[in-house]
């Protein structure tokens, strides 16, 4: 297998000895933009998913080809392509969680649709993360971290909110919050 990373300069592949870029590109099929934010393995399609700040890419593995995901949330009508994109987390039916930099979570399913899920009061999702009882927990920098509880369609059940008064850094919007568990 291969090592993928994301970087603010495309995505790199590391081929054992070398490293194989994908980067933007105006004159062909490439990724949208080279500042990608999160990166993840689907097996169940064998593909990658990268999150940039100009919307979703999937990389087909067998075939070494990239598809730009395209569309709109059906419940919202927002454009897929124009999200900005700050983390990735498949679940277990190979159904993608997308937190964004503006406008909140959204799952994005293994039919090719895409849902808005509501998160009120939050609009950058910094940071998804499935504990075992099935609810996700979210990192934000404009809500701390919330607790949620979807249900099979993805339709919110509860909500719980947790706040710290952390110290905003002065040229920063708010302070960045990464966690794991």
């Amino acid at each position: 297998g291969f090592l993928w990373l994301a970087t603010f300069s495309g995505v790199y592949r590391f081929e054992g000895k070398s490293f194989k870029k994908y980067q933007f590109d105006p004159n062909k099929l490439s990724i949208p933009s080279d500042d990608v934010t999160s990166i993840v393995y689907d097996s169940l399609r064998n593909c990658i998913w990268a999150g940039t700040d100009k919307g979703l890419t999937q990389f087909d593995l067998l075939t070494d080809s990239i598809k730009l995901i395209t569309g709109r949330s059906i419940n919202t009508n927002q454009e897929i392509a124009h999200l900005q994109i700050r983390s990735i987390l498949l679940d277990e039916k190979s159904n993608l969680l997308v937190g964004t930099k503006k406008s909140g979570l959204f799952v994005y399913t293994n039919q090719g649709e895409c849902y808005k899920i509501p998160t009120p009061g939050i609009s950058y999702i910094k940071t998804i993360f499935k504990d075992k009882y099935q609810q996700l927990w979210l990192g934000s920098t404009s809500a701390g971290i919330v607790r949620i509880k979807v249900n099979q369609n993805y339709s919110l059940d509860t909500y719980d909110l947790y706040r710290e008064n952390i110290p905003e850094y002065p040229d920063a919007e708010a302070p960045l919050v990464n966690f794991f568990m």
